[in-house]
């Protein structure tokens, strides 16, 4: 039940840690913007089965760098059947509002794994160190810039003759 969710076993390094808990159930971790979620030992995960139930109800996921679309309560994400087996590390971003009145109910999403027990560890991270866009390199931008210049120095030598 969202309400009741399972809490962290202890934190590593930045990270809330959930070793050997239950598939299936409610996890919730302490979070600002986002988490990134990081499977440990030999489990993966298979589906996020739901998602708080709030006044913020849209909430990104992302896997490495594609992004999977926005969810809410009552939707559901299958890493199975999007790249053909459970994956080892997801993060959810565009947290806006907590949920719980407490600090140990503010965000609890509903996972599902490979196996009926697993864990696994997810890290809080604020707006300002989420991933940002990379600006456009130099050299493609002198490669750019070399470009015209042949096509405009082509078009000189073929108006010449």
């Amino acid at each position: 039940m969202q309400y009741d969710p399972i809490l962290p076993n202890g934190t590593e390094q930045g990270w809330q840690v959930f070793r050997n808990v239950p598939g299936c159930r409610w996890y919730d971790p302490h979070t600002p913007y986002g988490f990134e979620f990081q499977a440990l030992d030999d489990t993966l995960f298979t589906e996020i089965l739901d998602f708080p139930v709030g006044d913020d109800n849209r909430f990104t996921v992302s896997v490495g760098d594609r992004i999977l679309g926005e969810f809410g309560a009552g939707d559901s994400v299958d890493f199975t059947s999007l790249f053909g087996s459970g994956i080892s590390n997801f993060k959810i971003t565009g947290i806006d509002s907590l949920f719980g009145s407490t600090e140990e109910t503010a965000f609890p999403i509903q996972l599902a794994f490979n196996d009926r027990y697993g864990s696994f560890k997810m890290r809080p991270f604020s707006q300002e160190s989420s991933p940002q866009s990379v600006p456009e390199s130099t050299s493609a931008l002198g490669l750019l810039a070399l470009l015209s210049w042949g096509i405009i120095k082509a078009m000189k030598i073929r108006l010449e003759k």
